[in-house]
């Protein structure tokens, strides 16, 4: 049996008062796995999943943890009524994990398979949360005057995530230099979900809206040394900002601007999901290709993407009205 291993995290991501994650689940290469995201929120989430499963199995190294210790896991969330989509997360990164252990020669199978171990059905459900009308953004829109750097900040944070579906901390590390040509496109690359790269085209609008903030800023970022082009696009206001640091605004601050635009434009308390569920709603409504769909919202299945679709019961909406086979 391996020795005791200490995955050492920094303290922002830690779970325990002493920010360590005590495994014997071949602690180093499990901690290169945990901090391989660039995700914050995600890395806080794999070391609970991780740490669920140590706890609940006993098995504290890769080798011993067989299919009916996974399968076990899984029953005993179910009798927790744990929703379906939570177990899967979970079974998903134990997966990841082993996967990893065996592409480093650790193990020579995975007992955490879809096929070993078969996740629990989700019934096709509109997600939580909302999607505005053409008129809500509209209003979401006009109701920031745009007069200063913070407006305009704020109009592009929320114009962005409109049209380019992106999630809240793809928009938080957004950089300047992300932004480039690509033939006759402009194009912006991000780090997306689980820490893959990803590019998506940037439509003129878009990037107008960013440059107008930018160059609105530009010289409080002169004053503040927060410029350039490998700082974050978006900024906390200038009298927030660290003198030199050019961190980016972090996730709770933008959904703190969403739910405070939201409520200006007498909408509620809107969620920056809310703003990429409306982009991906949209789509659908206008008859958008799936595959185009999946090409902006970066989902990695047709199946997730589809509880956005809320024409999937609509009788008009139909491809056997127009199937035929009199001629060619």
């Amino acid at each position: 049996m391996n020795k005791l291993s200490v995955i050492r995290v920094p303290e922002s991501q830690a779970l325990t008062p002493t920010g360590e994650f005590d495994t014997r689940l071949n602690g180093r290469i499990a901690a290169q796995f945990i901090n391989k995201s660039n995700s914050e929120l995600t890395r806080k989430n794999y070391l609970s999943n991780l740490q669920q499963f140590i706890l609940f199995s006993g098995k504290r190294d890769a080798t011993e943890v067989q299919v009916e210790d996974v399968l076990a896991w899984r029953i005993s969330m179910e009798k927790r009524n744990l929703a379906p989509h939570t177990i899967s997360t979970k079974l998903a990164t134990l997966s990841a994990l082993f996967a990893y252990f065996r592409d480093y020669g650790i193990i020579n199978r995975n007992p955490a398979t879809t096929k070993l171990v078969p996740r629990p059905e989700q019934p096709l459900q509109s997600p939580k949360g909302r999607a505005l009308s053409i008129k809500e953004v509209r209003y979401l829109l006009y109701i920031i005057n745009r007069d200063n750097p913070v407006d305009l900040r704020d109009s592009a944070i929320i114009y962005s995530i409109l049209r380019l579906s992106l999630r809240v901390s793809e928009i938080c590390h957004l950089k300047v230099s992300d932004i480039k040509r690509e033939g006759k496109y402009w194009v912006i690359d991000y780090r997306s979900k689980g820490g893959r790269k990803e590019r998506q085209p940037l439509p003129k609008d878009v990037k107008a809206v960013i440059d107008d903030y930018l160059e609105a800023d530009r010289i409080n970022r002169k004053d503040t040394k927060t410029g350039g082009e490998h700082t974050y696009i978006f900024q906390a206001d200038v009298m927030r900002r660290n003198f030199g640091a050019g961190q980016p605004l972090t996730t709770r601050h933008i959904w703190h601007i969403v739910k405070t635009r939201g409520v200006q434009a007498g909408l509620g308390k809107l969620a920056p999901h809310d703003l990429r569920r409306t982009a991906i709603t949209k789509a659908f409504q206008q008859n958008t290709p799936v595959t185009a769909i999946l090409n902006m919202s970066k989902h990695k299945s047709v199946e997730t993407l589809m509880i956005y679709n809320k024409g999937l019961d609509n009788l008009e909406n139909n491809a056997v009205h127009s199937l035929s086979y009199e001629s060619e």
